[in-house]
């Protein structure tokens, strides 16, 4: 396998955690809202990589 292909590879891989990642802590961020007797109003952008979250 050449360098190229491998750091490809491995850049793919790293960006997939950091998605995947990012993700689950929107999902947590609502969650804790929704504990605290509040209503979560989230918005994300592109891949879910920009969000925000307010709990009203």
């Amino acid at each position: 396998m050449s360098k190229k292909k491998f750091f490809v590879i491995v850049l793919f891989l790293a960006l997939s955690v950091v998605m995947i990642s990012n993700y689950q802590l929107f999902k947590h961020t609502k969650q804790l809202c929704v504990e605290n007797s509040k209503i979560p109003h989230g918005e994300k952008g592109f891949l879910a990589i920009n969000w925000s979250v307010t709990c009203e």
